[in-house]
C-alpha cells in the first residue's frame, strides 16, 4: 500500500483520512456535473445567436450579399457564394450544437467563423470602411452619417471565440445525441 491509501492508516486518523478522500471524490463528481451544466448553457447560447443570425440572413440574402461585398475583401463572384453560403452554415452549426451532436465539430467550425468575424470587423475598422455589420440579416454600406458598431460586434465575437474554444476539449454530455452514442 502506498503512504496515499487512506486504508494503509488504521483507527481513527485511517477513518478521518478515508473520509476526507471519499468527499474529494464527491466534490469533484460536483464540480464535473456543474462544469457539464456550464458548458451545456454555453453551447445553448452560442447556437441561439448562430441560429439567429441563420434566420436573419436566410430572410435577408440579397442584403447579406450586399453586406459580404461591401467589406469588399473577396473577388466579385466569391462574395456572391459567401453570402449564399453563410446562413446555411450558421444554421447547420447552430442546429448541430441544440442537439449534442459532433459538438466538438460544430464548436471547431463556429470557432473559424467568429475569427473570420473578428478579422472582418478588425480590418474594415483598420481601412475605415462604413459598412453594418449584416450579421442578423440587416446591413449593408452605410452613408457618412450612419455609425458602425465595430467595438461592439469584435466583442461579441471575441466572446463567442472564447465560448466555443471552450466547448472544445470536453465532450457534451448533458443534453446529447453525442453522449447517447458513447453509452450505446
Amino acid at each position: 500500500m502506498s503512504d496515499e491509501d487512506p486504508g494503509r492508516w488504521t483507527g481513527l486518523g485511517g477513518e478521518m483520512v478515508a473520509s476526507l478522500s471519499r468527499l474529494q471524490g464527491h466534490h469533484g463528481e460536483s464540480r464535473d456535473r456543474l462544469w457539464d451544466r456550464v458548458l451545456l448553457g454555453l453551447r445553448l447560447v452560442i447556437a441561439a445567436v448562430l441560429l439567429a443570425a441563420a434566420a436573419g440572413q436566410l430572410d435577408h440574402r440579397s442584403t447579406v450579399i450586399g453586406t459580404v461585398s461591401a467589406f469588399r475583401l473577396l473577388p466579385a463572384g466569391l462574395d456572391r457564394g459567401v453570402g449564399d453560403l453563410l446562413g446555411f452554415v450558421e444554421l447547420g452549426v447552430g442546429l448541430l450544437l441544440v442537439i449534442g451532436l459532433l459538438v466538438r465539430f460544430a464548436a471547431s467550425v463556429a470557432a473559424v467563423i467568429e475569427l473570420l468575424y473578428l478579422a472582418l470587423f478588425a480590418s474594415a475598422d483598420a481601412r475605415g470602411l462604413r459598412v453594418a455589420c449584416g450579421c442578423f440579416g440587416v446591413g449593408g454600406p452605410l452613408g457618412a452619417a450612419g455609425s458602425t458598431h465595430y467595438p461592439a460586434e469584435l466583442l461579441l465575437s471575441a466572446g463567442l471565440l472564447l465560448g466555443t474554444l471552450l466547448l472544445l476539449p470536453r465532450s457534451a454530455r448533458l443534453w446529447s445525441l453525442d453522449a447517447s452514442r458513447r453509452r450505446r
